[in-house]
């Protein structure tokens, strides 16, 4: 019975730390505030319209730093318009490629 419980408490707070990212949509969000949650939970997915299909939408994880990236990535710049008219500043992980430069996923 209590294997059970403590095994069933596991499975919860895993699903509760996997859900812990933010979500914002960018055109309505200001900079700030996504920088805020970036820094608190350490990555934030964020929803942008594509520039180049009418009606749809984009997602993109932005990351703290390096540590939220896998082995064989490294952490780069990245702009993202916001609700500011500025370009945010964030970061995006992005492969590692010794032939071919970096290649953002």
């Amino acid at each position: 019975m209590i294997k059970n419980l403590a095994a069933a408490l596991f499975v919860f707070t895993s699903c509760v730390e996997a859900n812990s990212t933010e979500r914002f949509f960018a055109p309505t969000s200001s900079c700030e505030a996504i920088q805020d949650a970036i820094s608190r939970d350490g990555d934030s997915v964020l929803r942008f319209p594509s520039k180049q299909v009418p009606g749809m939408t984009l997602y993109r994880r932005y990351v703290r730093n390096e540590q939220k990236c896998d082995s064989n990535d490294q952490v780069v710049s990245a702009h993202v318009k916001t609700s500011n008219d500025v370009p945010c500043e964030l970061h995006v992980c992005a492969q590692r490629s010794h032939f071919r430069g970096t290649k953002v996923r």
